[in-house]
């Protein structure tokens, strides 16, 4: 048993969470019961104004210490130049990933997660990093969707003993998810040529541009639901992007105005003050019905005290997001077994 194997025993949510200040945060406030249940795969960045990539794997480590979690490279990050020449070094494909490689061994809880840049350079790469006997994960984005029959058919024919396959659709609007059919048809093959793979559906519908919004359903958690429906018997984990969006949004760098969120299992709410600030934001999110069945996790409890006027309440847009994305991971664990998700958490929150 690796260690992908042995944690995909007990977990049913895989979120993809981008190494940045708010993600980290809301995992790291979390509650270790919570931590038990869910293996995020984090897209490895630069943090902030950091001249060494050991600043992000300290993060990771503070938010989720002694347990298992599934690493891979930020591409687009890389892509975009500013970024760490370490990053660039391990993003080489010289002797198949070589560098990568040396950086998943040196982490001991990660799993880690093929990179595909080089085609030709995955066999090699994949040998190295089943050797770890930790179990492999392969993230496919939307624009490879059309390499999987290749890619997978490779790595296969070195028989992974333990594989997650993430079918990563990004960023998408709810019409580009209607697409059950074409999802149904990658798991086919996947499961057709490594049929004991866990495969994973990720996507983020988290609204770019607010306006007059108040509230938006979740529909990567509903695009999921049809596709199990579809394939009950599979092997099927869900993921999202934690409800963060898979990168910056578009567009200026303007300070947006004061706006507090509320997830729910299957819908956002919004309260945008853009007058009043952020405790006009939070009464707000009180006054909702669905505020009566809140989880007992810190991004509740920080919402409440932003309410009441604590100035060490919610007072930026990273804090705000935080404390969202903290609702957002525990719900989401707690799906299919919704009447435990507001049980008493074991762990005070301490500020």
């Amino acid at each position: 048993m690796t260690l992908l194997s042995d944690t995909l025993s007990t977990v049913q949510y895989c979120p993809i969470l981008m190494t940045r200040p708010a993600e980290m945060n809301a995992l790291q406030n979390l509650s270790r019961t919570d931590k038990k249940q869910i293996l995020p795969a984090f897209l490895i960045r630069k943090w902030a104004n950091s001249k060494s990539i050991d600043k992000t794997t300290d993060k990771i480590g503070e938010g989720f210490e002694q347990l298992p979690w599934i690493g891979d490279l930020d591409q687009e990050h890389i892509a975009s130049g500013n970024t760490l020449t370490q990053l660039v070094e391990l993003s080489d494909p010289t002797n198949g990933f070589e560098r990568w490689c040396k950086f998943a061994a040196d982490q001991e809880w990660m799993i880690p997660c093929a990179q595909l840049t080089k085609p030709t350079e995955l066999t090699a790469q994949v040998k190295m990093l089943l050797g770890l006997n930790r179990g492999l994960a392969v993230r496919f984005s939307y624009l490879q969707f059309g390499e999987i029959p290749k890619i997978i058919s490779a790595i296969a024919s070195c028989q992974p003993e333990d594989i997650i396959v993430f079918l990563d659709y990004g960023y998408v609007k709810k019409s580009n998810l209607l697409e059950v059919a074409t999802c149904i048809s990658h798991i086919d093959l996947i499961s057709k040529v490594m049929p004991n793979a866990w495969i994973a559906v990720s996507a983020t519908t988290f609204p770019e541009d607010f306006g007059s919004i108040t509230e938006a359903p979740i529909d990567e958690r509903h695009f999921f639901n049809a596709v199990r429906s579809k394939r009950p018997k599979q092997k099927l984990i869900y993921s999202d992007r934690g409800s963060a969006r898979d990168s910056k949004p578009r567009g200026g760098g303007t300070v947006p105005p004061p706006r507090i969120d509320y997830p729910t299992f299957d819908r956002w709410y919004f309260r945008r003050e853009p007058e009043d600030g952020y405790a006009k934001a939070a009464q707000g999110i009180k006054a909702l019905i669905d505020w009566k069945n809140r989880p007992p996790v810190w991004g509740v409890q920080l919402i409440e005290r932003t309410a009441n006027g604590d100035p060490f309440g919610i007072n930026s847009p990273v804090k705000a997001t935080a404390a969202r994305i903290n609702i957002h991971l525990h719900n989401q664990i707690f799906y299919d077994n919704q009447s435990a998700a507001t049980l008493d958490e074991e762990e005070p929150w301490v500020d």
